[in-house]
């Protein structure tokens, strides 16, 4: 299984941090990235072969990190260089093509994911799209929330029709030839209605179309999304 990191976006509310370098490439704990914890995770998962990572703020960043990691996941970096007057679907959109056929993990590069949330999505076995997300009792407005009925996605987003019970964790799975063939479907129609979506809004997309994404429950503990510097004080004392 491949994995697509999206990490072109400028991270402005995590300056000065990010004045300089993207978002994921910020430091965590001992020397180490965002980027580095996730990879870290991915190698000890051992589903993922390589990594497809869509870059465009400070790409050049990215190049040097990549060159300095040592590991057992190829990575590739693909570069969206209009990274500043489109949204993450299109950065989606080049990285799927970067993957070639297969299956594929989605994810958000400004979030670190432990083992565990990773192989909750990838051990999933049957073909099928599979988003990760944890319940929980307080919701704001800068989450993915989202509602669920049958155990699959109702509607997910900042802001939703429906009563949220869980958060997306902005980790999806797809698998299998069907699967692919409508994700790719969903991404295409949002890219050609030229909005600024959000990502998740192709999980949207496959829901109106009768077609299932299934939850899969992890622990709020096995991911953390760094948006803000109280964030990244949270992900500092969890993993540093």
């Amino acid at each position: 299984m491949k994995q697509i990191i999206l990490a072109a976006g400028k991270g402005t509310r995590l300056r000065p941090l990010t004045a300089d370098d993207p978002k994921p490439l910020v430091t965590v704990s001992d020397g180490e990235s965002i980027f580095d914890l996730t990879m870290d995770a991915s190698e000890r998962v051992g589903s993922v072969r390589e990594a497809v990572v869509v870059v465009g703020y400070e790409a050049d960043c990215f190049r040097s990190a990549v060159g300095a990691r040592s590991g057992d996941v190829p990575i590739s970096l693909v570069e969206n260089e209009r990274y500043d007057s489109t949204g993450p679907v299109y950065s989606l959109s080049k990285g799927i093509d970067a993957a070639g056929d297969g299956d594929f993990l989605v994810q958000n590069g400004d979030t670190i994911y432990g083992p565990d949330a990773l192989r909750a999505v990838t051990d999933s076995g049957a073909d099928g799209i599979y988003l990760a997300v944890s319940p929980a009792e307080e919701f704001s407005p800068d989450d993915m929330n989202l509602t669920i009925e049958d155990g699959r996605l109702a509607e997910v987003g900042k802001t939703i029709s429906g009563e949220p019970v869980a958060k997306s964790a902005g980790l999806v799975a797809v698998r299998g030839a069907a699967s692919r063939e409508a994700f790719d479907d969903a991404v295409e129609t949002l890219l050609e209605s030229e909005s600024r979506v959000y990502w998740h809004d192709v999980l949207n997309e496959l829901t109106a179309r009768g077609i299932g994404v299934e939850t899969v429950e992890v622990d709020a503990d096995s991911w953390s999304e760094i948006d803000t510097v109280e964030d990244l004080e949270r992900a500092r004392t969890i993993h540093g």
